[in-house]
């Protein structure tokens, strides 16, 4: 874990190590960014996209939330975060991929299956995580006796399908981009993780115009 002090010393660290060794990368940056690929990742502290990629800085136009979810294209009131940065990536900064990268062990996908932990309301989580619920129904249908563990990132694999089907039913004024399926597993006792499943896929996307 990290406190305050390690993190501004980071920061510092950042400067003497990396920037000043990448001016020639970070002076095009300044005149704006072209990623090819948009990454839809989870919130969580021990998935980074960028790390787990091995990309540079400008290489992924990046999306964080709790369980990696795409919502449903609706119109109205509310704020739409992910539909704004799905707008954004698609329609002004051209990507051309689309990855939804989840990851087992995933705490908005535990909450889906195992509700709150005690002494907290979730307000705000629970609506959100049942975004995901068709994915929880699909496997409550196949699964076969199943245990705790086994179900869980049963979950988290079709909670990744629910948002691809979400992106697929977003209109689109831009003809197809291609999403990437991204399917983390951990294959040691410690975090670590590896792409299992690519999926190419026509998807559309929308301009999310009233």
């Amino acid at each position: 874990m990290s406190d305050i002090k390690q993190l501004v010393a980071g920061f510092r660290q950042f400067h003497e190590d990396y920037f000043r060794g990448e001016q020639g990368l970070y002076a095009a940056l300044s005149q704006g960014q072209n990623p090819s690929t948009l990454v839809i990742a989870c919130s969580d502290s021990r998935v980074d996209p960028a790390i787990v990629m091995n990309a540079k800085p400008g290489d992924l136009f990046v999306v964080r939330n709790v369980a990696n979810l795409v919502p449903p294209y609706e119109k109205g009131g509310g704020y739409h975060g992910v539909s704004a940065a799905l707008e954004f990536g698609v329609c002004s900064l051209n990507v051309e991929n689309i990855i939804v990268m989840g990851h087992k062990h995933c705490g908005g996908i535990k909450v889906l299956t195992e509700g709150m932990p005690e002494g907290i309301d979730g307000e705000f989580i629970k609506p959100w995580v049942s975004i995901a619920k068709p994915a929880m129904e699909r496997v409550k249908q196949l699964a076969n006796k199943q245990d705790k563990t086994a179900f869980l990132c049963d979950c988290e694999r079709e909670a990744i399908k629910v948002s691809l089907e979400n992106l697929r039913k977003k209109k689109t004024e831009k003809k197809p981009s291609f999403a990437l399926l991204a399917i983390l597993r951990r294959t040691r006792p410690i975090l670590s993780f590896s792409i299992e499943l690519r999926t190419r896929v026509r998807s559309s996307f929308s301009a999310l115009r009233a």
